[in-house]
């Protein structure tokens, strides 16, 4: 770990953070660098540094989105499932317009 980089940085972590220290903390080194630590290794574990073009560049990619997971896999069985709810529902509106004579 670079020292001198992190003399007088401030560390910071999301207010979203658990109060379990599942969380990654952020500092804005003097020389214009970010440095990113894993919250329950503050002070003792690696810091990583990336460049501001570098960070630009990923806070730019959370932004847009490109981090998302992707949607998760059904079972078929689930997908089965999410078809008959599917299905009722639209059959109870189905029964609805009816009765209000649509």
């Amino acid at each position: 770990m670079n020292s001198n980089k992190l003399t007088g940085a401030v560390w910071r972590k999301s207010s979203r953070s658990n109060a379990q220290a599942n969380c990654v903390e952020v500092a804005f080194c003097s020389d214009g660098d970010v440095a990113l630590r894993d919250t329950k290794d503050a002070g003792v574990g690696p810091v990583m540094f990336f460049t501001p073009g570098e960070w630009d560049a990923f806070v730019s990619g959370v932004e847009l989105g490109e981090f998302h997971r992707p949607p998760r896999q059904r079972s078929p069985q689930q997908r089965q499932s999410q078809r008959q709810d599917q299905s009722q529902k639209q059959s109870q509106g189905d029964g609805r317009h009816q009765a209000e004579g649509r």
